[in-house]
Protein backbone atom coordinates (compact mmCIF):
# COMPACT_ATOMS: atom_id res chain seq x y z
CA UNK A 1 0.00 0.00 0.00
CA UNK A 2 1.30 3.59 -0.57
CA UNK A 3 -0.29 6.43 1.04
CA UNK A 4 -0.04 9.66 -0.63
CA UNK A 5 -1.37 13.13 -1.08
CA UNK A 6 -1.82 13.64 -4.57
CA UNK A 7 -3.87 11.41 -6.94
CA UNK A 8 -1.11 10.44 -8.96
CA UNK A 9 -3.03 8.22 -11.67
CA UNK A 10 -5.45 10.76 -12.39
CA UNK A 11 -2.12 13.23 -12.99
CA UNK A 12 -0.96 11.15 -14.80
CA UNK A 13 -3.95 10.17 -17.20
CA UNK A 14 -4.81 13.80 -17.64
CA UNK A 15 -0.56 14.36 -18.35
CA UNK A 16 -1.24 11.76 -21.29
CA UNK A 17 -4.20 12.87 -22.48
CA UNK A 18 -2.90 16.36 -23.16
CA UNK A 19 0.26 15.06 -24.66
CA UNK A 20 -2.21 12.97 -26.85
CA UNK A 21 -4.58 15.72 -28.08
CA UNK A 22 -1.31 18.13 -28.67
CA UNK A 23 0.61 15.45 -30.88
CA UNK A 24 -2.46 13.53 -31.90
CA UNK A 25 -1.36 10.23 -30.45
CA UNK A 26 -4.43 9.15 -28.91
CA UNK A 27 -3.80 5.58 -30.19
CA UNK A 28 -0.31 5.03 -28.72
CA UNK A 29 -2.54 4.77 -25.19
CA UNK A 30 -5.84 3.41 -25.93
CA UNK A 31 -4.73 -0.08 -25.21
CA UNK A 32 -5.30 -1.42 -29.11
CA UNK A 33 -2.59 -3.24 -30.53
CA UNK A 34 -3.65 -1.42 -34.31
CA UNK A 35 -5.98 1.11 -35.50
CA UNK A 36 -7.32 2.06 -38.91
CA UNK A 37 -6.55 5.93 -38.00
CA UNK A 38 -3.12 5.59 -36.92
CA UNK A 39 -0.76 8.07 -38.57
CA UNK A 40 2.19 5.59 -38.43
CA UNK A 41 1.24 2.80 -40.90
CA UNK A 42 3.88 1.35 -42.10
CA UNK A 43 4.25 1.49 -46.40
CA UNK A 44 5.35 -1.66 -47.77
CA UNK A 45 7.15 -1.02 -51.12
CA UNK A 46 6.94 -4.58 -53.62
CA UNK A 47 9.33 -4.37 -56.70
CA UNK A 48 9.23 -7.63 -59.40
CA UNK A 49 9.99 -7.68 -63.19
CA UNK A 50 6.29 -9.39 -64.25
CA UNK A 51 3.84 -10.79 -62.28
CA UNK A 52 2.03 -13.14 -63.64
CA UNK A 53 -1.71 -13.93 -62.76
CA UNK A 54 -4.19 -16.42 -64.19
CA UNK A 55 -7.28 -16.55 -62.90
CA UNK A 56 -6.27 -14.69 -59.45
CA UNK A 57 -7.77 -11.91 -57.44
CA UNK A 58 -4.98 -9.48 -56.91
CA UNK A 59 -5.63 -5.80 -54.41
CA UNK A 60 -3.15 -3.10 -54.07
CA UNK A 61 -4.19 -1.73 -50.83
CA UNK A 62 -3.31 1.41 -48.37
CA UNK A 63 0.29 2.61 -47.62
CA UNK A 64 1.91 0.02 -50.91
CA UNK A 65 4.17 1.18 -53.41
CA UNK A 66 4.17 -1.79 -56.40
CA UNK A 67 6.87 -1.15 -59.30
CA UNK A 68 6.75 -3.64 -61.79
CA UNK A 69 4.52 -5.14 -64.59
CA UNK A 70 1.83 -6.98 -65.08
CA UNK A 71 0.48 -9.82 -66.99
CA UNK A 72 -3.35 -11.16 -66.74
CA UNK A 73 -5.12 -13.53 -67.80
CA UNK A 74 -8.89 -13.95 -66.75
CA UNK A 75 -8.10 -12.54 -63.72
CA UNK A 76 -9.23 -9.19 -61.37
CA UNK A 77 -6.75 -6.28 -60.98
CA UNK A 78 -7.42 -3.41 -58.07
CA UNK A 79 -5.27 -0.74 -57.72
CA UNK A 80 -6.09 1.64 -54.73
CA UNK A 81 -8.55 -1.31 -53.07
CA UNK A 82 -10.38 1.02 -50.63
CA UNK A 83 -10.94 -1.83 -47.97
CA UNK A 84 -8.47 -2.77 -45.20
CA UNK A 85 -7.84 -5.40 -42.47
CA UNK A 86 -6.05 -5.20 -39.08
CA UNK A 87 -5.69 -8.02 -36.48
CA UNK A 88 -7.10 -7.40 -33.59
CA UNK A 89 -4.36 -9.20 -31.91
CA UNK A 90 -1.29 -8.38 -33.40
CA UNK A 91 1.57 -9.22 -31.08
CA UNK A 92 -1.12 -11.19 -29.02
CA UNK A 93 -1.28 -13.93 -31.38
CA UNK A 94 0.39 -17.09 -30.28
CA UNK A 95 -1.38 -18.96 -27.44
CA UNK A 96 0.32 -20.72 -24.04
CA UNK A 97 1.61 -23.90 -26.08
CA UNK A 98 3.35 -21.63 -28.40
CA UNK A 99 1.74 -23.86 -31.44
CA UNK A 100 -1.85 -22.42 -31.73
CA UNK A 101 -2.79 -18.97 -33.42
CA UNK A 102 -5.68 -16.62 -33.31
CA UNK A 103 -6.55 -13.60 -35.08
CA UNK A 104 -9.32 -11.31 -35.13
CA UNK A 105 -9.43 -9.36 -38.44
CA UNK A 106 -11.69 -6.07 -38.59
CA UNK A 107 -11.99 -4.14 -42.61
CA UNK A 108 -12.83 -0.55 -42.55
CA UNK A 109 -12.04 1.77 -45.75
CA UNK A 110 -8.63 3.55 -46.37
CA UNK A 111 -7.42 6.63 -46.15
CA UNK A 112 -3.85 5.55 -47.24
CA UNK A 113 -2.32 6.28 -50.28
CA UNK A 114 -1.31 3.33 -53.37
CA UNK A 115 1.34 3.67 -56.08
CA UNK A 116 1.77 1.89 -58.93
CA UNK A 117 4.18 1.99 -61.16
CA UNK A 118 4.52 -0.03 -64.48
CA UNK A 119 2.20 -1.67 -67.26
CA UNK A 120 -0.59 -3.50 -66.83
CA UNK A 121 -1.36 -5.87 -70.03
CA UNK A 122 -4.90 -7.83 -69.75
CA UNK A 123 -6.80 -10.62 -71.35
CA UNK A 124 -10.41 -11.63 -70.46
CA UNK A 125 -9.96 -9.53 -67.31
CA UNK A 126 -11.06 -6.52 -65.09
CA UNK A 127 -9.25 -3.63 -63.81
CA UNK A 128 -10.32 -1.30 -60.76
CA UNK A 129 -8.69 2.00 -59.72
CA UNK A 130 -9.63 3.16 -56.61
Amino acid sequence: VFLCGTDWVTVLKETESSYNKKFNSDYKSNNQQTSFDQPDWKTGVFKFDTLHLNNADFSISRNANVEGNISANKSAITIGDKNVYIDNLAGKNITNNGFDFKQTISTNLSIGETKFTGGITAHNSQIAIG
